[in-house]
């Protein structure tokens, strides 16, 4: 008897168990078979019957729906959406003749299921179950492109020129590939041919072409792309880069750290350098505060305060950008010496030179010329580290350190929350001076 509750799915047989039913409309008896279709969900629970019946719903009627399609155009979109429709992976011939004879069972498992409910099959779906379609290749420079309409959310807040650097280590990566391997359908990449890229990265690495991290970030950008395009375009596919290991040798060098001599060497070069005024301004706030050239450039008039108690400047947030690096910590207040306030009152709406989207490579451009003569191997990212070695020298607590400097304090849970005034900033980093000095 069928269930009285509106379930017409849903038969109870006097043995008390359930089965699915479902009537055949009349466009698919062909193809099934039959008129009526009645499958045993074994149990006598009506909760468990109901849930089971949902999938049972939706194949079939997946299925009476492709009787109508009656199309003669065989193409690959068509056994792609049909197999969809199905609830299968798509599996062209070509794959199942040279997948393992494990696999090759498994891929045409759900081809045998199908013909036991589709008896006379349309051209499409004999064309999906019978694998008669190629998958047709996919360069590279398709892949990249569909990647990029896949991870369009990840360049959402960049301005136009961080979008296309972002986008272009994806494409030199392919491009680097391509001249090594050749223009290889990425569909047919197996882990041998991902692995003899790897062996020709190394050998460069060897060569002393570049650093092992620059080798690794080649293979890293390329399981990027091939994981997202995988991900959504050919689910059954396993990434080829995926198992491929680190490259071990010289990683690259830890930047480093301005000492006292570098920093009074800097300040008298600056004096005759032909420097603008307002990337020396930069450079002499970034010794005084450890922060960043970017960070210093995208500040704007909101973001100083000279009037305060204890003048500070805010890196955060701002009109120029959303959020510095990641955000959290490395949005902080930090307090100004009277030299760095005096520079300040020069450009009291911040560097104006460099409020467009291209400004941090310019002043980063500015500085790296003038650093490489002067203190070959340092850069301005020098004063940030030797901010925080200062302040480490000088016993500081690590909590205020990392306020300072906007380090994270991961695996030290103490001090999360702590919030610190700029008086307590500014004597700390007064005294980090004075001992690096003396030492000096």
């Amino acid at each position: 008897m069928r269930v009285q509750y509106g379930q017409k799915y849903l038969h109870r047989r006097s043995n008390g168990y359930y089965y699915f039913v479902t009537s055949v409309p009349k466009h698919a008896r062909e193809m099934v078979g039959k008129a009526q279709i009645w499958v045993s969900l074994d149990t006598k629970s009506e909760n468990e019957a109901l849930v089971k019946i949902q999938p049972l719903i939706a194949k079939h009627k997946a299925e009476f729906a492709l009787a109508k399609d009656q199309s003669t155009d065989i193409s690959f979109q068509l056994v792609k959406a049909i197999a969809e429709k199905l609830g299968v992976m798509y599996h062209s011939g070509e794959q199942i003749k040279q997948a393992p004879i494990e696999e090759r069972v498994a891929m045409l498992a759900p081809a045998v299921e199908i013909r036991e409910t589709i008896k006379k099959p349309t051209k499409g779906v004999t064309a999906t179950i019978g694998g008669a379609v190629d998958i047709p290749a996919l360069p590279w420079a398709d892949a990249f492109k569909r990647f990029q309409q896949i991870a369009a959310d990840k360049v959402m807040e960049r301005n136009q020129l961080d979008t296309r650097r972002f986008w272009r280590r994806y494409e030199v990566a392919t491009e680097q590939f391509i001249e090594a391997m050749g223009d290889i359908d990425v569909l047919k990449i197996t882990p041998k041919i991902a692995d003899d890229y790897r062996q020709k990265i190394v050998a460069m690495v060897a060569a002393g072409k570049f650093k092992a991290d620059a080798g690794d970030k080649r293979i890293k950008w390329l399981r990027g792309i091939l994981n997202d395009v995988f991900r959504i375009d050919y689910p059954d596919r396993q990434n080829p880069f995926d198992t491929l290991k680190m490259i071990k040798g010289n990683k690259k060098a830890k930047r480093k750290t301005f000492g006292e001599a570098e920093v009074i060497a800097v300040r008298e070069a600056l004096e005759a350098s032909g420097m603008n005024e307002e990337a020396k301004a930069i450079c002499i706030i970034g010794e005084l505060t450890g922060c960043g050239a970017k960070e210093l450039a995208w500040l704007t008039s909101a973001d100083i305060f000279l009037d305060a108690p204890v003048p500070y400047i805010r890196v955060a947030d701002n009109e120029l950008r959303d959020q510095v690096k990641t955000g959290g910590e490395r949005h902080r207040d930090i307090p100004l010496f009277p030299e760095a306030v005096a520079l300040f009152k020069k450009f009291p709406n911040g560097f104006t030179r460099y409020h467009n989207d291209a400004g941090p490579t310019q002043v980063n451009g500015a500085l790296s010329r003038f650093f490489r003569v002067v203190t070959p191997g340092f850069g301005h990212y020098s004063y940030r580290h030797r901010m925080i070695s200062m302040l480490r020298d000088s016993e500081c607590d690590i909590g205020l350190r990392a306020s300072i400097t906007g380090h994270s304090l991961k695996g030290n849970a103490d001090h999360y929350g702590r919030d610190y005034k700029l008086s307590q900033k500014k004597k700390a980093m007064e005294k980090a001076f004075r001992i690096a000095r003396k030492d000096y």
